[in-house]
């Protein structure tokens, strides 16, 4: 018997563009649609923020790889893209990569010694 594992909803955002595109399937498009990055997107474009010098700065190459990833555009596309749409959606991803808040129900931490278990807030 196999076991079903429910799988979460894909999380998108819709960001227009000042000047319409080709998507990969050739339509012209005046929105494109990003969806939140998965693991394997991290693992093959790099993580776009710069987090050792705590800026949060974008990465311009692996976003420009992670843009096209996740917005189903050529990376010749996101290179012609103006640079207000391009900041936009580098805005819409990196918004996705914030943090979760854990849940008082999953997330606790155990005080040493105490032998008790805490929500975290």
């Amino acid at each position: 018997m196999a076991i079903e594992v429910p799988v979460p909803p894909v999380r998108s955002k819709i960001v227009p563009l000042s000047h319409p595109v080709a998507n990969d399937d050739g339509e012209i498009v005046s929105e494109l649609t990003v969806r939140e990055p998965t693991g394997k997107d991290i693992r093959l474009c790099g993580y776009p923020l710069n987090v050792m010098d705590g800026s949060g700065s974008f990465v311009e190459a692996k976003m420009s790889k992670m843009i096209a990833a996740l917005a189903g555009i050529y990376p010749m596309t996101v290179d012609s893209l103006p640079l207000a749409d391009w900041t936009n959606l580098a805005v819409a991803i990196a918004s996705f990569l914030e943090p979760a808040a854990p849940t008082s129900s999953t997330a606790t931490t155990n005080a040493p010694g105490s032998g008790a278990t805490t929500p975290l807030t």
